[in-house]
């Protein structure tokens, strides 16, 4: 019979060791499969946030490649009919608030989503365009609201369609107890395109200023726009940097009335 040799010190160490070793390499394994866990259930809480704030960055940056319009709030946004819902975009699917600001620089105009919880707020998204001069902004300005009701409507129809897309892919994203109804396009004023006397002019400025959610349809440098009907053309026309109209600096756009 062999006699039973008792392990050394140093071999009882080395288990000791080795055990200690499998047991922090299967804690961080659990650790890991929790923190991935946990990091999961926080993109299914945040991201719908996240990705509705970029759908309403992106819906600005649209408009504002547009028809030059630069959109500074959600409340601002939700006031246009380029905005899809009856409802408020402002509360986050979990308490909190979101909000959209703006910043500009001397070549971009950036638009920042950002998630408030507790007074503390995150930024979640940008989306940038590339910045227009006031003269190329105002132009843009006159152009969207001299193309026509059937043209508008179309170019409001694929703003929103955008917006309800994103959104839908955030609903898709996470969990969200919010419920948004979509609400109806404003009915275009007129049978034809463009007004042809100064009657219908009226409607159609009226219905304008109701699409942007504006009391008044303004330059790039804020000054209110002067519409006219010249013969067969519909004459828009800015007050140009000097805020003074008929002077050489007024930006001018002419379409006929068809």
């Amino acid at each position: 019979m062999i006699p039973h040799k008792k392990p050394s010190l140093a071999v009882k160490a080395f288990n000791i060791a080795a055990a200690l070793f499998i047991l922090t390499l299967a804690l961080g394994v659990v650790d890991g499969i929790y923190s991935l866990q946990r990091r999961q259930r926080q993109l299914r809480y945040y991201l719908p946030d996240t990705l509705r704030a970029r759908a309403a960055c992106w819906a600005s940056r649209n408009i504002y490649e547009l028809n030059g319009r630069i959109i500074r709030s959600l409340e601002e946004l939700a006031q246009s009919a380029y905005y899809p819902f009856k409802e408020p975009y402002t509360s986050c699917c979990h308490g909190g608030s979101l909000v959209l600001t703006t910043s500009e620089t001397s070549s971009s105009v950036t638009w920042v989503g950002h998630r408030v919880h507790r007074r503390v707020p995150t930024k979640v998204t940008t989306v940038s365009a590339e910045k227009a001069s006031p003269d190329v902004r105002t132009k843009r300005i006159l152009l969207s609201c001299m193309a026509g009701v059937h043209q508008r409507v179309s170019d409001i129809q694929a703003i929103r369609n955008t917006f309800v897309k994103m959104h839908e892919q955030a609903w898709k994203a996470g969990e969200c107890p919010l419920e948004f109804t979509l609400k109806p396009l404003l009915h275009p004023p007129l049978e034809r395109d463009l007004p042809s006397n100064h009657t219908e002019l009226q409607v159609y400025l009226r219905w304008l200023c109701d699409t942007e959610g504006v009391r008044e349809l303004t330059d790039a440098w804020g000054s209110c726009l002067v519409f006219a009907l010249r013969g067969s053309y519909l004459v828009g026309r800015s007050r140009g940097p000097d805020g003074v109209l008929g002077t050489k600096d007024d930006v001018v756009v002419r379409v006929a009335v068809r």
